[in-house]
């Protein structure tokens, strides 16, 4: 029902029926969209307004406000609809999931968290994480009532803490791929390689300095690339991780009574802990580098 005003009300109502989704879901991303949807409707309502008239009173077509209104209809008309039933799937996934008004909050850690922002293969690795948190809090939801619930959503709320993490981890993989790419290390080897070393320009001190500054420089790419490996490596572990607490969550949730195994779904988490603040301290030595060590 909620598709409805997308589609036969010409993009006038576009706005509203993100605004209800973005509410009823509490995502920001899709009240960002019903803002976008609704500025969007009324530019096109000023242009079309605007447009110059010709002598029988009609609209003249032919007006750069008038072109510019049908783009802005379009854009509000089919764009919104086609967005809208991009986004059913995952209205109706959460419209399926019992929701506990306790432990659903308006901004949660993972809420503010935006995978498209990134390339890949940083993009996959939050993604993925995103995906197993939801299954955590998910089938923390649906656990029957009792000393078995309250641990996983427990568990839940730790693992939705680190997603902040995971996403702060990823963007600076991003930051160390771009910041590599800026460094161009066969010119600079070229550069080197290039300098006199023979005759009269043995003994030359700016030659020498010129020298450790170009290596200065590739040990700089070198190191970049090193903990470019190691992020990304820790990452393929979290991953892993993410996924053991996910599986362990999922059957604890089928079974209440277990409640001696959750001991080792904690010891999971802290494994989860530990592999992040093992990146996020590896990251944080590379900030401290000095520059041309």
């Amino acid at each position: 029902m909620w598709l409805l005003p997308t589609v036969i009300c010409c993009g006038v109502l576009t706005w509203a029926s993100f605004l209800y989704v973005g509410i009823k879901a509490k995502r920001p991303s899709w009240l960002a969209a019903a803002a976008f949807y609704g500025v969007v409707f009324v530019l096109y309502f000023v242009l079309a307004d605007t447009a110059p008239e010709a002598a029988d009173g009609t609209t003249t077509t032919s007006s750069w406000q008038s072109t510019a209104a049908s783009i802005f209809m379009l854009a509000v008309w089919i764009g919104g609809a086609v967005h809208a039933l991009v986004i059913n799937r995952e209205w109706l996934a959460l419209q399926a999931t019992p929701q506990d008004p306790a432990t659903t909050s308006w901004f949660s850690a993972s809420s503010a968290i935006n995978p498209w922002t990134l390339d890949d293969p940083w993009r996959s690795f939050v993604s993925q994480a995103l995906t197993m948190q939801r299954d955590i809090t998910t089938a923390a939801i649906r656990t029957p009532p009792g000393p078995m619930r309250d641990r996983l959503q427990a568990v839940a709320g730790r693992v939705d803490t680190s997603m902040t993490e995971v996403w702060q981890v990823a963007q600076g993989g991003q930051r160390l791929v771009e910041a590599r790419a800026r460094i161009d290390t066969a010119a600079i080897a070229q550069r080197l390689n290039q300098l006199p070393t023979a005759g009269p320009f043995r003994a030359d001190p700016s030659l020498a300095e010129a020298a450790r500054a170009l290596q200065a420089q590739l040990d700089t790419a070198t190191r970049i690339e090193r903990e470019v490996s190691s992020t990304y490596n820790g990452l393929v572990l979290l991953n892993a991780r993410f996924g053991e607490v996910a599986a362990r969550v999922i059957e604890l949730s089928a079974r209440p009574h277990a409640l001696a195994d959750v001991a080792a779904l904690d010891t999971a988490v802290a494994s989860v802990v530990l592999e992040l603040t093992a990146i996020r301290q590896a990251l944080t030595e590379m900030d401290r580098y000095p520059t041309g060590r």
